[in-house]
């Protein structure tokens, strides 16, 4: 009877900590969205420190994983990931034996590199279909409120204190609109929620109505504040982002839904058409601003693609064997490391992640953005093996947003993009497992 009890007393134990640890993923997640808001408007005394409130609750959640043993113990991602933040934390020690940064400098870049790539796989681990249709339906809600704000950024002045962010002036549209940063610290978190939100919104309404998260009247609604945000978001990168979701919205439903193609299949790009209508004649400044700075940089936009893939190619050759130090090239980084003499001369543009990577750690880096290429491409392929397999939409679609964040994103740069991509990463690994033994869904 003691062994019974005993035996009873450790599965309740493991249950309560698989409970904890899903809500402590979605306490992270809520944080990324709007520690922002904090940081720039409530909060503004300790925009710094409020920088790191995520990282406790994330060692909270490493602690429990590791105590009740719930990590995913054969997912050789996972052990690369391990394998490579060892070897990146060599690499620190002699960076900062030679002086290329300091130590502190080095934990820094480390954190931003490595820190949160074990959530993915914990995330995708313990979250199940019951979590990820609940993280769906308050994300498209949060739309509402998130929509509420874009318009009066909007109509407000841009250095007016709702346009704040967290550092320097706030971006802009042109010299009388300022860009839309939302709740987030910086414009460019707004970009990636309205991402996930078409993600999100786009996988709800190809699902059968009893299965959506969000129906009703809500779900318009929700629709509605969605197109708010996307069209007032004047970032260029939120039409790839639109023109990228649909994209996989349509191998979906041409490929994986099994339904029959009608014209209601191709609704969502006649809906996409529409709203840019709406958006030229709604919103003409913004408009003209956004297609002026499209057309005038094109070229410039095409370049910064290319480069993202062929650019630390060319790095590589100019950059020391040891680089110019992990986490230098960031804007904490690089107040950690003042006084510290740099030993490259290789000039990089900041919005070029993989470049950057390659001067600050070296021919080295090459491996992290090997790993982060090889994981992209594999959340893309089990997305679409997920969809054939439940016929769901959102494993395939999801995986659109990591996938590209995985590719492109700044995600060693921003610390609100280094949570949001690992964060989705983990979504996108546990809607890929929907349908399988180890899924309730």
């Amino acid at each position: 009877m003691a062994k019974l009890t005993s035996i009873q007393e450790l599965v309740a134990q493991k249950n309560f900590a698989l409970l904890r640890s899903r809500q402590l993923i979605e306490i992270i997640y809520w944080l990324v969205i709007l520690e922002g808001a904090f940081r720039k408007w409530i909060l503004v005394f300790l925009a710094k420190p409020l920088f790191f409130v995520r990282d406790p609750f994330l060692l909270y959640l490493y602690y429990l994983t590791y105590k009740y043993n719930l990590q995913p113990r054969k997912d050789a991602f996972l052990r690369a990931a391990l394998v490579l933040s060892g070897v990146f934390l060599a690499l620190i020690i002699a960076q900062s034996f030679s002086e290329r940064i300091s130590i502190a400098t080095g934990i820094y870049g480390w954190r931003m590199y490595f820190l949160y790539i074990p959530l993915a796989f914990i995330a995708g681990q313990v979250l199940q279909a019951s979590d990820l249709k609940r993280i769906t339906k308050t994300t498209l809600l949060s739309s509402i409120p998130m929509a509420a704000i874009a318009l009066l950024q909007y109509r407000s002045p841009h250095d007016a204190f709702i346009n704040r962010v967290v550092e320097g002036d706030a971006f802009r549209y042109s010299a009388d609109l300022a860009r839309i940063s939302g709740t987030f610290s910086f414009t460019q978190g707004h970009m990636y929620y309205c991402h996930t939100l078409l993600c999100f919104l786009l996988a709800t309404w190809l699902l059968v109505p009893k299965n959506r998260p969000l129906d009703g009247r809500l779900l318009y609604v929700a629709t509605i504040a969605t197109c708010i945000n996307v069209v007032l978001d004047g970032n260029r990168a939120v039409l790839v982002a639109a023109i990228t979701t649909l994209a996989f919205s349509l191998v979906y439903r041409l490929f994986l839904s099994g339904s029959k193609i009608t014209w209601r299949t191709f609704s969502p790009e006649l809906i996409f058409v529409l709203g840019g209508l709406a958006y030229a004649f709604l919103f003409s400044d913004a408009y003209e601003a956004l297609s002026s700075r499209t057309v005038e940089n094109a070229d410039e936009g095409n370049g910064r693609l290319a480069i993202s893939f062929t650019g630390m190619f060319g790095a590589v050759t100019k950059t020391a064997l040891l680089g110019n130090g992990i986490g230098a090239s960031s804007s904490g980084g690089a107040q950690l490391s003042m006084g510290i003499q740099r030993r490259s001369t290789v000039v990089i543009n900041e919005d070029i992640e993989t470049s950057r990577i390659v001067v600050e750690c070296g021919p080295l880096g090459i491996l992290y953005i090997a790993f982060r290429y090889a994981l992209g491409i594999k959340l893309m392929i089990d997305g679409f093996i997920a969809s054939r397999r439940t016929r769901n939409p959102l494993p395939f679609i999801l995986s659109n947003y990591p996938a590209m964040m995985l590719f492109v994103g700044s995600i060693t740069f921003n610390g609100n993009t280094n949570g949001y991509a690992w964060i989705f990463v983990g979504f996108s690994l546990a809607a890929n497992k929907l349908g399988t033994d180890r899924s309730n869904a």
